[in-house]
């Protein structure tokens, strides 16, 4: 963003085109607290005003920008690209449990930083209680460390989960693919404006399938019913349900994640 107002600052004596990339969140930095919010408020004005495209990762990051002011003549989507050689499926989802020390047999995968306020990992615990009625052996494997871990902790606790859930910390980017192999669902139960939401299409790569919720951009990149489901933000019912549909369905389940895996194929390699 720094860079970008600088740019803007000196674009008439470049005589060459400003080009801005936006990936995260305007809202995101004004909502934090963060010192400089004026600046950054400065910033997203100078540079929507200067540049001649804005380049976004999706439809609803398009339309905060719009908000603030920006051209709509100037707005293009492109969407997050990943290597789908990686993300692909594999053939044996147990033997990767056993290999990582993944418990139950019906697993749902969260990836991403331990926070409550934006990333609503809080939401998914509050789900899993019902999930464990109906489906006894189901177990939650989160990927992250820091930011809230104890609060989680003390959540895990509070709701009696702690048997079906597992901590397993921070992961090399390169581990990530078998992690999501080895599950049966990947939940990314964000409760802000995520632009995009990389792990989503991850885990679509691989084949599986995944609850979101309508979030963001989330909604444009997770097509409900087809690649998973969209779920209403900070709705821990809701994400039980979906969450409930594709552990008791395994035909479901193939069905969602192939066509998931066709969508990031055909639009975000």
């Amino acid at each position: 963003r720094e860079t970008g107002y600088a740019v803007a600052e000196i674009e008439d004596k470049l005589r060459a085109p400003f080009v801005f990339r936006q990936i995260t969140a305007w809202q995101w930095h004004f909502q934090r607290g963060i010192p400089d919010q004026k600046n950054q408020m400065k910033f997203a004005k100078a540079i929507y005003n200067k540049a001649d495209r804005v380049v976004f990762v999706s439809q609803a990051a398009a339309r905060e920008g719009e908000a603030l002011g920006l051209d709509k003549s100037k707005v293009r989507i492109i969407g997050i690209g990943i290597e789908t050689n990686l993300f692909k499926p594999a053939s044996d989802k147990y033997a990767l449990r056993q290999q990582l020390a993944i418990a139950g047999e019906k697993v749902i995968l969260f990836i991403g930083r331990i926070n409550f306020a934006e990333k609503g990992i809080g939401y998914l615990l509050g789900a899993m209680p019902a999930i464990t009625r109906e489906v006894a052996n189901a177990n939650l494997v989160i990927i992250g460390a820091s930011g809230e871990i104890d609060r989680v902790k003390e959540l895990i606790k509070e709701l009696g989960i702690d048997s079906h859930v597992q901590l397993v910390g921070r992961k090399p980017f390169a581990d990530l693919p078998q992690y999501i192999n080895a599950s049966d669902v990947v939940v990314v139960p964000s409760v802000w404006v995520e632009h995009f939401g990389q792990v989503t299409i991850e885990a679509m790569s691989c084949a599986v399938p995944v609850v979101t919720s309508d979030a963001g951009g989330s909604p444009e990149i997770n097509v409900d019913g087809v690649t998973g489901f969209v779920v209403p933000a900070a709705d821990s019912q809701k994400l039980a349900e979906a969450i409930l549909k594709i552990l008791r369905d395994e035909d479901l389940q193939k069905r969602l994640g192939l066509a998931a895996r066709q969508r990031v194929i055909e639009n975000y390699t």
